[in-house]
């Protein structure tokens, strides 16, 4: 039975200059209303509002006027010294990808190597420059994964430090665009993979994704899951633990919700305005969470970062409260399939069956190793 562990991605950036070609830093930004300048409720400081023992930290680019150096340095000299806690970098692909930016892979190695327990190698992401949408063509696509591999073979030569965990990326968005990834990025000996799927709320495509890592034969080695914690794909990266030795995902949707006023309803896991949860005769307690035990509701309401901020950390308890109890009940099926149904989430429940029918399918338990076509995965439904 593998760990799992749910990292949130938090609000240390990078940033490149065009004036500064040859440096890269690290620091803060204020972006959907959080900023290390100016409020610090994060869930890894002591006093955070609640704990939580792992964290992704997102590179991106920032203009130099919102960077503080110091934080490139020694990361865990900013977060609570007295907690074991599982810090993963992400590579800020992403980014790098849709503002056609040009990051030196060795800073980001570097800064990986000296602060994070997992790193992902710089990834280019195949998507439009222009509007960041997956409606690649095949150029594209092609000139993403020869940088993409490129990178990896870079990553692979030129790693020191070996006690952090450094994962290989999976894209694709189409069948034969995931396999021809994968078999360019397998050549690439690194400890893992860090797979993106497409779309992010599609738990079935999510399901086909990871039983084929299961069956071939890569479910010996660390997963990570990027954007997996909607309702009906989180579940699935559950299930799916119990497969691999260790199994991280990632989400930064929390703060899009918080600067979005959305609310999450903690009985099924969706949102709404939240506007929409009170009139002017009612004012509701509709959550007994750590944030909305000690905030009056009346402060949701009001269009200032501050409440941005709290609604954030809501929808984050939310997150961490659904993932405790899917990972409480992973071993036993029936608790686990009536908590998904409890919860309103369908396609959550037609996602796992399609991850147990795959698996199921290429009798992976024979001891056998077999060779299984994509379409054979793909068609297992």
């Amino acid at each position: 039975m593998g760990k799992v562990y749910f990292t949130p991605a938090t609000g240390l950036f990078l940033k490149r200059t065009k004036r500064e070609r040859d440096h890269l830093d690290y620091g803060n930004i204020e972006r959907y209303g959080f900023s290390w300048k100016s409020f610090d409720l994060s869930w890894w400081k002591p006093n955070s509002l609640f704990q939580h023992n792992a964290l992704l930290i997102t590179p991106c680019y920032v203009p130099k006027e919102e960077f503080n150096p110091e934080l490139g340095k020694n990361l865990r000299d900013h977060l609570d010294p007295e907690k074991k806690l599982l810090v993963i970098s992400d590579s800020g692909g992403s980014e790098i990808a849709s503002r056609g930016l040009d990051i030196d892979p060795a800073d980001v190695l570097q800064f990986q190597e000296r602060n994070a327990d997992i790193g992902m190698i710089v990834d280019h992401p195949p998507m439009s420059f222009k509007d960041g949408t997956p409606n690649y063509s095949r150029l594209e696509f092609e000139k993403c994964l020869a940088k993409t591999k490129g990178n990896a073979e870079f990553a692979s030569r030129n790693r020191t430090n070996y006690d952090m965990t450094l994962l290989n990326v999976l894209q694709g968005t189409v069948v034969d665009d995931f396999v021809t990834w994968y078999k360019e990025i397998h050549e690439v000996p690194l400890d893992g993979y860090a797979v993106s799927f497409k779309p992010v709320t599609d738990g079935v495509a999510l399901a086909r994704y990871l039983s084929f890592l299961v069956i071939e034969g890569l479910n010996d080695k660390p997963l990570h899951v990027f954007c997996g914690t909607g309702r009906d794909t989180m579940p699935v990266v559950v299930w799916a633990s119990k497969y691999f030795p260790k199994v991280t995902f990632d989400s930064a949707s929390y703060t899009h919700m918080g600067a979005y006023k959305l609310f999450m309803i903690p009985q099924t896991q969706t949102t709404v305005p939240v506007r929409e949860l009170c009139t002017d005769e009612d004012v509701p307690q509709p959550c007994w969470c750590p944030v909305c035990s000690r905030v009056p509701f009346e402060e949701y309401l009001k269009d200032t970062d501050m409440s941005r901020k709290y609604l954030a950390l809501h929808n984050l308890h939310q997150y961490i409260s659904y993932f405790t109890a899917l990972k409480a009940f992973r071993t036993k099926h029936d608790e686990f399939f009536s908590l998904l149904s409890a919860t309103g989430a369908r396609q959550a429940i037609e996602s796992v069956e399609t991850f147990e029918r795959c698996i199921a399918q290429s009798d992976i338990h024979s001891g056998e190793k077999k060779t299984h076509s994509m379409n054979s995965i793909w068609g297992c439904i």
